[in-house]
């Protein structure tokens, strides 16, 4: 258990303002005295005793005392108990999922999701089942882009896929290589001893995109496992045209680059030519292994400002009863 306050310039400015305070009423305020012979008299034989003194002092002890702790209560200390850190069975994954225009074609004429919404739903249900899991998305079409960095709150990812749209990145192209590279730059600082890419994607690298061979090589030296899915069938797929129905269009894919990229890296290759597929390879990969390591997510503060606030208000409560009693000034 470690003792910190949220706001300590609060703490270390109210504490000096108290004693200045303190001194300036102790050392230089003027005080008024009056003398009574009398009554020194009868004190000194031991007729009445100095007591008033002492009590009058314990009032005002209280009440700095009092005043003490409201500073301490407006900084917000807290207790941050460290032993609540838990060992996290999970690993830390990119998803990496195009949103090519060849995404909108679909692959089974009994189901025509198109590739791209059944992606989003499988995606969807592989991070609820990641209950122990960082997760990150990276989205790459023409161009790539990091949507979500390595993150715990599967809501906020969630809801992320779910708002995803083909057209929020130009279409027309794949930038694969550059997808990975910008994957494999999220877990290059990750502490996690299991990093994995899982890269869904229907289509071939186009010209704007690098040379794989460094991207492939940049991952291996991080210890970086990618997962490819290929969807889409080896006929192409399926589009509805206004006036045409359905028509087939050709998707060319370049299947090896894809088995290549997961092989050098120690993870695997799937097909996914239906949609039922894509459910089953991310039903695959959940089943990974998982590692242990160790994460602060689950630290705990406990807020001590209501219980100070409280101690106030008794101390200075103390102080009215005390002077009530005493017939203090």
């Amino acid at each position: 258990m470690i003792l910190r306050f949220l706001y300590p310039f609060v703490f270390i400015f109210g504490s000096f303002l108290l004693l200045g305070i303190g001194l300036f009423l102790r050392y230089w305020q003027r005080r008024i005295r009056y003398v009574y012979p009398f009554v020194s008299f009868i004190k000194s034989r031991g007729v009445v005793h100095a007591q008033t003194f002492s009590i009058d002092r314990l009032a005002k002890v209280l009440r700095w005392l009092a005043l003490f702790l409201l500073v301490g209560a407006v900084a917000r200390p807290q207790w941050c108990d460290e032993s609540s850190r838990v060992k996290n069975n999970g690993r830390d994954i990119i998803l990496a999922l195009d949103v090519s225009g060849s995404m909108q074609l679909f692959d089974d004429l009994r189901d025509r999701r198109t590739r791209f919404e059944v992606a989003k739903a499988e995606v969807t249900r592989f991070i609820d089942r990641r209950v122990d899991d960082q997760l990150g998305l990276v989205l790459f079409g023409a161009a790539a882009f990091s949507r979500c960095p390595l993150t715990y709150d599967k809501r906020l990812l969630q809801d992320l896929v779910q708002s995803l749209q083909l057209g929020l990145i130009n279409p027309n192209g794949t930038v694969l290589s550059i997808a990975l590279a910008m994957a494999v730059n999220r877990l290059r600082v990750s502490p996690a001893k299991s990093k994995i890419i899982i890269m869904l994607t229907d289509g071939a690298p186009t010209p704007q995109d690098i040379e794989p061979g460094p991207v492939i090589e940049l991952a291996k030296k991080g210890g970086i496992k990618v997962y490819t899915i290929g969807v889409g069938g080896s006929a192409g797929g399926y589009s509805e045209v206004p006036f045409h129905g359905v028509v087939q269009c050709d998707t060319p894919r370049n299947d090896s680059l894809l088995q290549d990229i997961a092989e050098k890296t120690g993870g695997r290759f799937f097909k996914a030519e239906r949609p039922d597929d894509v459910a089953h390879v991310y039903g695959e990969i959940d089943a990974l292994e998982k590692t242990e390591y160790t994460v602060p997510l689950y630290t705990r503060y406990v807020e001590l400002g209501p219980f100070l606030l409280l101690l106030v208000l008794s101390l200075l409560a103390g102080e009215i009863i005390i002077r009530w009693v005493w017939v203090l000034p």
